[in-house]
């Protein structure tokens, strides 16, 4: 990433490891997109959802969706 021409310096903590991307969009709020429900179950799915990002990005500002 870092040899990409679009690469900017700073954004380090933006890069996680594929391992860590799995595991972010492997919670609810992604693999039950294809439920006939997921619509409204959705509001309860972000709880896992930003327990799991806050976990795997350790707590990485460039990652907080509530910027």
């Amino acid at each position: 990433m870092r040899n990409w021409s679009g690469f900017r310096s700073g954004t380090e903590e933006a890069i996680l490891p594929l391992a860590d991307i799995m595991a972010i969009v492997s919670t609810p709020r992604h693999s039950a997109r294809l439920t006939g429900s997921y619509v409204s179950s959705a509001p309860g799915y972000a709880p896992e959802f930003l327990k799991t990002l806050r976990e795997v990005t350790r707590n990485a500002a460039f990652w907080d969706p509530t910027i």
